[in-house]
């Protein structure tokens, strides 16, 4: 919108963030479509080319997430936050990978999952809903690392939260609990 007044007042247009917004938008397909190699190149460019963009390291994390690069997912969301601290979704993902990354452990069950690492996960996830207590996504998130740590009515607790916010899994999350 902003370009196409720039263009009808006859002033220079600056394609950066469109160009930007639009690359994002075909790194996102990619992944959706299970093309991570192709998300990923998108992603890694943008990366280099606009370094202080928290939207792309959050979408890097998320497709290094995706293939099991968890460590790398870390660091992305971790420049991410250092970008802007204030996005639930980076937070929450944050959280969904260090939990990842150490249930894919040689020791990772949850039953020997570090005091320390748990309380991580979990601030992430807390820190999500305090800044998007609306998110269905991070109420998910968090119902989710609770059910595989054996918190089953808090897992409830998030996933009816979930529902109430309309997310479309919410119910299948409860179902899995109580089955």
């Amino acid at each position: 919108m902003k370009a196409q007044a720039q263009e009808k007042l006859g002033l220079p247009v600056d394609l950066g963030e469109a160009n930007l917004t639009a690359s994002i938008e075909q790194a996102r397909m990619a992944r959706e479509a299970g093309r991570f190699e192709d998300a990923f190149q998108i992603l890694m460019r943008l990366s280099q080319e606009h370094p202080t963009s928290d939207v792309v390291w959050l979408n890097l994390g998320n497709v290094l997430q995706d293939v099991g690069m968890f460590d790398e997912a870390i660091v992305s969301y971790e420049r991410a936050l250092g970008i802007n601290p204030q996005v639930a979704n980076t937070w929450s993902n944050r959280g969904n990978a260090l939990a990842r990354r150490w249930l894919t452990t040689a020791e990772g069950e949850a039953s020997n999952l570090p005091d320390e690492t748990r309380l991580a996960i979990l601030q992430c996830h807390d820190r999500a809903l305090e800044i998007d207590p609306k998110s269905g996504q991070a109420w998910m998130n968090k119902g989710g690392f609770l059910v595989v740590v054996g918190q089953l009515q808090e897992a409830v607790d998030c996933f009816i939260k979930a529902e109430q916010l309309g997310h479309p899994q919410a119910k299948s999350g409860q179902q899995t609990v109580l089955s």
